[in-house]
């Protein structure tokens, strides 16, 4: 039969019939979902009428991928939500730094180490004080899924890993880059991970308060 056509593939590899992401699924109480903690998570993705119009033989098929799993993940004990959420917020830029699937970015360019990479983002629509979450990643050849780039091994590889990212809040923010004569219609846009390394700091982050209020 048929494939129902979606608005987004959410993560890579880029689809018009399939969606994608990557997050830490836990407890209700235990979920934040800007450092990429959940217990339900979708996304509104077909047109409903056309949902409607296949009721009658509509199928819907999905796959899951296991990177890992924790136990004793409770906030109550140091760990879980509560710890995740100090990291995120603690955490600064770095040559070196850690990227996890599901978790909320801002890119604050005054952390920038050079003006080619700044430009290099804004080309692929990566612009300062816009929150970007982290749909999916894979090494630097785009073939091997992975959960955070602390799995791989050495520095180079880290920072080749390659990110897929888009606005949070797409349709909003949409309207407010066309006021400024922006327009980005691919999402998500695959960018490496040292190219955000040093200029990425989580939504959670004090720092990033002072740019997200500037970025438009």
């Amino acid at each position: 039969g048929l494939s129902l056509p979606i608005t987004t593939s959410g993560g890579l590899p880029l689809s018009n019939t399939t969606w994608s992401s990557a997050m830490t699924y836990c407890t209700q109480n235990e979920a934040v979902d800007s450092i990429g903690r959940t217990n339900d998570w979708g996304s509104s993705i077909w047109n409903s009428n056309r949902v409607v119009a296949s009721l009658s033989n509509l199928k819907a098929e999905g796959e899951i991928t296991v990177f890992g799993a924790r136990t004793d993940e409770s906030s109550f004990r140091g760990k879980g939500a509560l710890r995740d959420s100090i990291r995120a917020a603690t955490v600064p830029p770095s040559e070196d730094r850690i990227f996890r699937a599901g978790e909320v970015i801002v890119s604050v360019p005054s952390l920038a180490d050079n003006n080619q990479n700044e430009e290099e983002l804004r080309r692929l629509g990566i612009f300062p004080g816009v929150d970007y979450r982290i749909m999916t990643l894979t090494d630097k050849d785009g073939i091997n899924e992975l959960f955070t780039t602390a799995s791989l091994e050495t520095e180079e590889e880290r920072r080749g890993a390659l990110l897929a990212v888009r606005p949070v809040g797409l349709k909003r923010q949409q309207r407010l880059w066309e006021t400024r004569g922006i327009r980005q219609d691919v999402w998500p846009q695959r960018v490496r991970a040292g190219l955000l390394a040093t200029t990425a700091l989580s939504r959670f982050n004090r720092r990033a308060t002072f740019s997200r209020f500037r970025s438009f």
